[in-house]
């Protein structure tokens, strides 16, 4: 008896959620939507195109100067000590790892020529 009434209170959401959608009307306002934005694009694209306005003279660069970049701040230049991914973005810029990972993450040499683990695997030799 539960489960009928669980259902018929349901199916009677369902008709009320449903007759409260006006196809016609929304098909309406997406269509005049549509012809707004065609007529605007169309016409601030023709006005651009005969004025020339964007178009601009060949840009020389300058040197010197500063780059401000937002981000948080930053504590430590240590990589390892380091807990935010932005942070770890701009350190990249200062120091290239010994090894990347590849897809399977596996370390391979980044700029390592080549190393060797000594016999007890307990300690690595860098070159």
């Amino acid at each position: 008896m539960k489960n009928l009434y669980k259902m018929l209170v349901l199916v009677i959401l369902i008709l009320i959620i449903g007759g409260c959608y006006n196809k016609e009307k929304n098909d309406k306002d997406i269509q005049e939507t549509l012809d707004n934005m065609g007529e605007t694009s169309s016409e601030s694209l023709e006005e651009d195109l005969e004025e020339d306005s964007f178009v601009e003279d060949e840009v020389i660069p300058s040197f010197g100067g500063t780059l401000n970049v937002a981000s948080y701040p930053i504590k430590t230049l240590d990589p390892l000590q380091n807990d935010r991914q932005s942070i770890t973005q701009l350190l990249e810029l200062i120091y290239e790892p010994l090894f990347k990972l590849d897809n399977s993450l596996k370390p391979v040499p980044n700029i390592v020529e080549n190393y060797s683990f000594d016999d007890n695997r307990k300690k690595l030799t860098i070159n």
